[in-house]
């Protein structure tokens, strides 16, 4: 197996500064509420999309905007 190294450093590059779902709030000044609804409606993104594997348990987002 081999992984593009201009794909992969990034990635893990941003999991190294990810932050919890349950810390969004604090980082943006934004209510929980507030957090789940941009999330629901994909105003924020996750690095790992709701459709991979793992992406229920671990939720967390970049604090670089990648799209």
């Amino acid at each position: 197996m081999t992984f593009e190294a201009e794909k992969t450093v990034p990635l893990i590059e941003a999991f190294k500064t990810a932050i919890p779902l349950h810390d969004v709030p604090a980082y943006l000044g934004a209510t929980k509420h507030q957090v789940e609804t941009l999330y629901r409606n994909g105003g924020i993104f996750p690095l790992v999309p709701r459709t991979e594997r793992g992406s229920v348990r671990n939720v967390v987002f970049g604090k670089k905007t990648s799209r």
